[in-house]
């Protein structure tokens, strides 16, 4: 097979692999488009059929398609879903009068598909093309990796985040900015790439890698500590790509204040309606290991202890991307950690981190000299990932 061709197929197997399972869960199970599943979940009941269409629009799907079918406050408690998505769904359903599920996963692919051609690019800027390759495959077999191709913000937010950095990185600021601010309007998550931006901002290079090399590092420290160099590297298009995202928060904002009486709905409404923000980060760990030494995990635990085990990978992560690839792909990485952390759960964070491109471009640096690595880390993906998208499509939750 031609190398040229290969990553593609390997794409639309993952995807076809995915539908298939989908289609066996549903006839296994004998679930019908009624069947609601968990009970506390929202759920879109405008429409429940075909099936095949609504099975990837669990949990945070079921908010998106009520948005994008009646507006804010169709059902109560929306404000934690941010406009881009819905808003995007209702320019395609304008178009195709397709029942809205489908609609939602129109969207998703079309942005699965730039997310991916922008994370090659962005690869490619510092590893060769098989690295480059090999980041795009450990994103696709990552055991959460099926919520790019779901009702989910996922796809949109890896296309943004990796076109933004791609265009900082070659010091296109003023494409950035746009990018920047559809993130605003799509995740609070775009708080980390304005922290990568900013980074990428401050530094006196465009496209090099080695980031992390003492002279880059004492170049950007001493930016820091100079005003007046600091000022001649914030030029004006830079300001405003870094202004974009939190006017792109700030609008969204000013809405919530103009519709629920409340600028800041999607942080007060989380402990009513989804358990956040009612225990400190650490207090949910803690409860997490006592449950585990006291009363065992459950299936349903799994989830959880990956998202646990994430932080501590992410953290070393991190490391490594500021040391030997680029700080401002170590500050998206502690920008989303920040956000786990202040959340006060870590739940999300398997499904958040596929929007974070360069942690699939540093896991292939990391690997790039262990291959077997690599490998057995992809053989452990996978099941994992068939055991997740099967909890999905049956209605319990993953991410």
């Amino acid at each position: 097979m031609s190398r040229a061709i290969l990553v593609p197929t390997i794409v639309l197997a993952w995807i076809f692999a995915l539908w298939f399972l989908s289609w066996a869960a549903v006839e296994v199970s004998g679930i019908s488009p009624t069947w609601i599943g968990e009970p506390t979940a929202g759920h879109f009941n405008q429409e429940t059929e075909p099936l095949s269409l609504y099975v990837w629009s669990r949990w945070d799907g079921q908010w998106y398609l009520n948005i994008a079918y009646g507006g804010y406050g169709t059902i109560p408690y929306d404000g934690p879903f941010f406009p881009m998505y819905p808003m995007l769904i209702v320019g395609v359903h304008a178009i195709t009068h397709f029942p809205l599920a489908g609609d939602g996963l129109i969207v998703s692919y079309f942005f699965l598909a730039l997310g991916l051609v922008y994370l090659y690019k962005l690869a490619r800027l510092d590893l060769n093309r098989g690295m480059a390759e090999r980041a795009i495959i450990t994103l696709i077999l990552f055991p959460s990796a099926f919520f790019l191709v779901s009702v989910y913000t996922e796809s949109l937010l890896l296309f943004l985040f990796c076109a933004a950095l791609y265009y900082a990185r070659l010091g296109r600021w003023w494409i950035v900015a746009p990018f920047a601010l559809a993130a605003g309007l799509t995740k609070i998550t775009a708080f980390a790439l304005l922290l990568a931006l900013l980074c990428e901002a401050l530094s006196s290079d465009k496209t090099s890698s080695g980031e992390g090399k003492a002279g880059a590092w004492r170049q950007f420290l001493h930016a820091i500590r100079s005003p007046r160099l600091l000022l001649s590297r914030l030029t004006p298009a830079k300001m405003i790509a870094l202004a974009a995202a939190p006017v792109g928060l700030l609008s969204y904002m000013v809405f919530l204040y103009w519709r629920y009486g409340d600028p800041i709905n999607f942080v007060t409404v989380q402990p009513i309606r989804f358990w956040r923000v009612r225990r400190t980060f650490l207090e949910q760990v803690w409860i997490l290991a006592t449950q585990f030494f006291g009363k065992g995990i459950s299936a349903g635990d799994l989830p959880k202890l990956f998202d646990i085990l994430l932080i501590v990978i992410l953290s070393g992560l991190a490391i490594y991307l500021a040391w030997k690839m680029r700080l401002s792909y170590a500050a998206l990485v502690v920008g989303f950690l920040i956000i786990i952390v202040m959340s006060g759960d870590t739940l999300g964070l398997n499904r958040y981190i596929l929007q974070m491109g360069p942690v699939f471009v540093g896991l292939a640096a990391l690997t790039r000299h262990i291959p077997r690595t690599w490998a057995a880390m992809l053989i452990l993906f996978v099941p994992l990932q068939i055991y997740f998208a099967l909890r999905f499509f049956l209605w319990n939750w993953v991410g």
